[in-house]
């Protein structure tokens, strides 16, 4: 919900549901480009599914588990948020 609430990131497949991994769209860069701006702050977003298919380009595999904190959530959050607006 926090991921997709950031303005230019949405939810790829709103209509499934999901458990503990789910693929967000970032609509103003690339998900390598954001993946790589977000490690450089010591945060892995997730996997950059544009690797395994053109069409998905702008989109990350998230994966948020029991081992997650809710700080570690809420800074990947505004990492993204920072970063996608680029």
């Amino acid at each position: 919900e926090q991921l997709a609430a950031v303005p230019g990131v949405r939810l790829r497949f709103p209509d499934i549901h999901f458990f503990k991994e789910f693929a967000v769209d970032a609509e103003r860069i690339s998900a390598a480009e954001l993946r790589r701006r977000v490690l450089a702050r010591g945060i892995d977003p997730g996997l950059d599914l544009g690797r395994f298919d053109a069409s998905l380009a702008h989109t990350l595999l998230v994966a948020v588990t029991e081992c997650r904190t809710k700080c570690e959530i809420d800074r990947l959050v505004e990492a993204v948020r920072e970063e996608a607006r680029a």
